[in-house]
């Protein structure tokens, strides 16, 4: 069975670098957008909605509004537990910035060429979610 990468391979090479740490402005606007896109796809949903259901009525109230934003919360956060877990799993030492660039560098070669570890890490929080 293979084993988790722990070092970049030797043919590894940075062809750009996205530090959000680093450029606050950007970090600022992708959550803008993510937020406009949040907003946005919600009230999609709500017309796709009573178009299947006319006879429903849908009531939007702030206290539905912020239930709505802390699920959202607690779901991205049980996405990302869920990754860190697998990293953890397949590791046993806590993730980190260059452990994960690694793990990352593994999964994006081929679905064929990357190893079970990798897939497994990033497709089990869908797998959690989809779960019959």
């Amino acid at each position: 069975m293979p084993q988790p990468c722990k070092r970049l391979p030797p043919a590894y090479q940075r062809r750009g670098t996205l530090d959000l740490s680093q450029n606050r402005k950007l970090l600022i606007a992708l959550n803008l957008v993510g937020l406009v896109a949040f907003i946005l796809f919600g009230l999609l949903f709500l017309k796709f909605a009573a178009w299947l259901r006319p006879e429903a009525t849908v009531t939007l109230t702030l206290a539905g509004v912020l239930v709505v934003l802390l699920g959202s919360v607690l779901v991205i956060l049980l996405h990302e537990a869920l990754h860190g877990f697998g990293f953890w799993l397949f590791t046993r030492e806590r993730p980190t910035r260059r452990k994960l660039l690694c793990l990352a560098g593994q999964s994006s070669r081929s679905r064929a060429a990357a190893e079970p570890a990798s897939v497994a890490v990033s497709a089990a929080p869908d797998a959690m979610i989809w779960r019959p």
